[in-house]
């Protein structure tokens, strides 16, 4: 049986995007919670995506627990707080 653990991106409350907006959709991961990381059926993945991290945004490290992480390298301790999923 093949898996596939996931972290989860979630749309960024309140961002108004659209072609009549001239704006791009803005998704960031959910916090770390029970919800933020599953085991998922691989056929049901997105295998390609172009996002563009949101720079005015900063970066955080409140999403992740700082650390040991499945999520993150040994030399990261951030992440982007927002991308832009481009079209």
């Amino acid at each position: 049986m093949e898996v596939l653990w996931v972290r989860w991106f979630g749309v960024m409350p309140g961002h108004q995007w659209g072609i009549k907006k001239a704006r791009l959709p803005k998704i960031g991961f959910v916090p770390d919670s029970p919800g933020a990381f599953r085991f998922i059926v691989p056929l049901l993945v997105l295998h390609a995506c172009h996002l563009i991290p949101a720079f005015s945004e900063g970066r955080t490290d409140s999403l992740l627990p700082c650390g040991s992480s499945t999520a993150q390298g040994n030399d990261d301790t951030d992440d982007w707080t927002a991308y832009y999923v481009n079209m």
